[in-house]
């Protein structure tokens, strides 16, 4: 999980997850050879949200180690579903004017590890 930077009138302060990574080639999570994928996806933070007194749409940028699903939670949320190996930019949805300060997100790779 990482914690949402900047979201709204909220001050800066983060958190991001210290999980190993790999990617997965089956959709069952299976990495060839029978062994399957065991390692959350890592997430980073790479922009905070911009500006974030009265911002009601920001965006931010994290990075992630595996390509997978997006989860919201803390009161923001994003048209955007799926992340990918990388650097990924989000915008959200139109958010009321106030503190946005447990705003988070998660991935979920293919084999079905979360990120924490």
């Amino acid at each position: 999980m990482i914690g949402i930077t900047g979201c709204a009138e909220q001050n800066s302060s983060s958190s991001s997850s210290s999980n190993s990574s790999s990617s997965t080639t089956g959709d069952d999570g299976d990495t060839g050879g029978g062994s399957k994928d065991k390692k959350a996806p890592e997430l980073a933070e790479v922009e905070a949200v911009k500006n974030p007194t009265n911002n009601t749409a920001p965006s931010y940028t994290f990075s992630s180690t595996e390509s997978g699903s997006i989860s919201y939670g803390g009161g923001c949320e994003s048209e955007r579903t799926d992340a990918d190996n990388g650097t990924n930019t989000i915008t959200f949805k139109t958010l009321f004017e106030k503190t946005y300060d447990t705003c988070w997100l998660t991935v979920t790779d293919r084999a079905g590890n979360r990120s924490d």
